[in-house]
């Protein structure tokens, strides 16, 4: 049927380009009596032309031209369609991005709001309840958290498929922040009862502890955070978790990888090499558990967007199915590859190679190898805290002014119910504060001689909003610690506050940990 259709329709654009030529009878009788020669169609066209009697040269031109006419009206029809098409392609186009726009917006006004019910139940948490109110206030502080991350995760896909995501490339030590997501996620691990490792080579280590890399620190760090929660909420209590961090070093020849028990020697070697110039290191980091596995059948949808795998108990896990093919977009973002290994029953390995340049600088020079990447688990427990401290930081630069005997920290934000429980907070920490409705109050009131160890600034105010505030409190030569707050959780805003001159940037909700972790990092509580 297919070879028919195929050959009519030939023979109809062969019908149309004979069509102007002059037929004599002779031509006439040869188009009857072989129609092998130009179609079956031709012939069927023969045929209706000898019922008819439409024998003439003026009639079979007739013909002609009536279908040359609605050949073109086809193709008429078809320059509309596709004219169409593209007009409602563009449409399209522009109702997803206003859609993009408005749920950013949405979003915007749930996290401002939230900022206060997060901090208020992290406030109620430090003080003196009942056992009643300690197990309601956990699981509103556990179901909080979910939103938050849900939000999190929603937005983040939406900036890859609109194809705004874009990676940083600023130096950073994977060993700090390696060492401070340990310490972020020690309290989930212990709470479980899960055994945790930290394993490195001494190679990876020497390596690690001498050199940064160029990458974009917040979302390797994303990346690691969701292989350690998914290893800590899919693993049974009792289970085990090891963290692995390989540095792949390179043969002499370039032709592959070398054993990580390869001789020190070579390392060495490598290490000096690498001091050198500026070139390009793969680093593996892997999460190992032995938690209730995956099936082969899975893993094949493992990282596609909005998928969750079933198996057991993980269907009362929720979520929105995002994290690990977020975590695949990034890897490949950054030139790297994504795997996973596992078995239903016998636990999983999810890892992550990416080739980093690495820096010319080193961010922890003057420490030794052992002292970069620290095992929490592996401290005696007068240690732990006084560590914790410290690894807790992830790195972030503090003020060089030293901490007045009571610090003292300036609160820049329009939602009134927002400024009252940060002032409740800071003074559980034995904070004092001052707050401010806009930027342009912020500002004067640096101008008239006010000394703040911190200044915790939002984005979105009247008058005058945290960008322009922040540039015009720099202006002043003010050197004072400034940490940016808001709602919108967007590359372009922190590139801004950045550019601004603030030291460091957080997305609301704030929770009472991350605040208490801040002022911990800069100096103000010990």
């Amino acid at each position: 049927m297919a070879l028919r259709v195929a050959c009519a329709l030939a023979g109809l654009i062969l019908l149309v380009i004979l069509s102007f030529a002059v037929y004599s009878s002779r031509d006439l009788e040869f188009i009857s009596s072989a129609p092998w020669v130009l179609s079956p169609f031709v012939f069927l066209s023969s045929v209706l032309v000898s019922y008819h009697g439409w024998r003439s040269e003026k009639e079979l031109f007739a013909l002609a031209c009536s279908l040359k006419k609605a050949l073109s009206c086809s193709r008429l029809n078809t320059r509309e369609v596709q004219a169409e098409l593209r007009n409602v392609k563009k449409d399209s186009s522009e109702r997803i991005a206003k859609m993009r726009q408005f749920i950013s917006y949405i979003f915007h006004e749930i996290r401002v709001p939230f900022n206060a019910v997060v901090l208020g139940i992290g406030h109620l948490l430090a003080t003196n309840v009942s056992e009643e109110q300690q197990e309601v206030l956990n699981m509103m502080d556990s179901s909080s958290s979910s939103m938050i991350r849900i939000l999190n995760d929603v937005l983040d896909m939406g900036k890859i498929e609109s194809g705004k995501l874009q990676l940083e490339k600023q130096p950073f030590n994977l060993a700090e922040l390696v060492s401070s997501l340990i310490w972020a996620f020690k309290d989930t691990l212990e709470s479980k009862g899960l055994e945790f490792s930290l394993c490195v080579d001494d190679c990876t280590k020497e390596f690690l502890s001498t050199h940064d890399l160029v990458g974009d620190k917040h979302r390797i760090r994303q990346v690691l955070a969701n292989y350690l929660s998914n290893a800590t909420k899919f693993t049974p209590r009792g289970g085990r978790v090891k963290l692995h961090v390989v540095w792949n070093r390179t043969k002499q020849d370039g032709s592959g990888d070398v054993p990580a028990d390869s001789p020190a020697s070579h390392a060495k070697q490598e290490l000096s090499e690498l001091s050198k110039k500026r070139c390009v290191a793969s680093v593996t980091v892997s999460v190992e558990d032995t938690g209730i596995g995956i099936s082969k059948e899975d893993q094949v949808r493992l990282f596609e967007p909005y998928i969750q795998v079933h198996t057991g108990s993980t269907q009362s896990q929720g979520g929105t199915g995002l994290g690990l093919s977020f975590a695949k977009r990034i890897v490949e973002l950054a030139g790297g590859k994504i795997g996973v290994f596992s078995d239903t029953g016998r636990g999983s390995v999810f890892s992550f190679t990416i080739p980093f340049e690495v820096a010319g600088t080193v961010s922890i020079e003057g420490k030794a190898a052992e002292e970069v990447l620290v095992n929490p688990f592996d401290l005696p427990e007068e240690s732990r805290v006084e560590t914790g401290v410290v690894a807790a930081s992830g790195g972030l630069s503090s003020s060089q002014q030293p901490p007045r005997p009571t610090p003292k920290v300036l609160i820049v934000e329009d939602n009134q119910v927002n400024r009252r429980i940060l002032k409740k907070l800071l003074a559980s920490f034995n904070i004092e504060s001052d707050a401010a409705e806009d930027g342009l109050q912020a500002v004067d009131m640096c101008r008239s001689g006010a000394q703040y160890d911190m200044i915790l600034i939002d984005k979105e105010m009247p008058v005058m909003d945290g960008h322009e505030a922040t540039r015009e409190i720099r202006a002043m030569g003010v050197k004072t610690t400034i940490v940016g707050l808001t709602g919108n959780a967007l590359d372009s805003d922190r590139n801004q506050f950045l550019a601004a001159g603030v030291n460091d940037f957080f997305t609301k909700p704030l929770s009472r940990h991350q605040l208490l972790r801040l002022l911990e990092a800069h100096g103000l509580v010990r």
